[in-house]
């Protein structure tokens, strides 16, 4: 299970390298979660608010 101040941190380094695969080995986070996370704090309003919460705190 992942934090959400750990989806923020790799969805933040998602949107600067735009490469799941460079954020996975940066982040240890498989491919595959990094995907996921990314549709959903697209497509969910309340996730992207939780996420947006720890990136605002930087």
């Amino acid at each position: 299970m992942y934090s959400d101040r750990q989806k923020a941190e790799a969805l933040r380094l998602l949107s600067e390298i735009n490469d799941n695969r460079r954020v996975s080995e940066r982040t240890g986070v498989p491919r595959s979660t990094l995907s996921q996370w990314r549709i959903r704090y697209q497509t969910d309003e309340a996730f992207a608010q939780r996420i947006d919460l720890f990136l605002a705190a930087g």
